[in-house]
């Protein structure tokens, strides 16, 4: 989904689970120049991109609805042209 909407997924190519946990100089050090916060199967809030900032990164951020990156089937066109509209009103 990420790639369809543009991105590059900077974690793309990890192994392991489908869902893991990144540390905040992970983050620093892959330097993404927009961290996507989706509210699910995690609560993403802008407390989070906040200590990100705080940390030092330098991107813009996003919310946005998990389901939009996680529940397949009828869903993907919606999903995929709201994200696709998220990701470049982001700029």
């Amino acid at each position: 989904m990420l790639a369809c909407a543009g991105c590059v997924n900077v974690f793309g190519d990890r192994e392991g689970a489908d869902f893991f946990e990144v540390t905040i100089d992970e983050i620093l050090a892959a330097a993404p120049e927009l961290v996507i916060l989706p509210d699910e199967p995690f609560v993403f809030e802008a407390r989070h991109a906040e200590e990100l900032r705080a940390a030092g990164l330098d991107a813009r951020y996003l919310q946005v609805d998990g389901k939009d990156l996680a529940w397949y089937g009828p869903r993907i066109p919606e999903s995929l042209e709201r994200l696709s509209r998220q990701v470049h009103e982001a700029g």
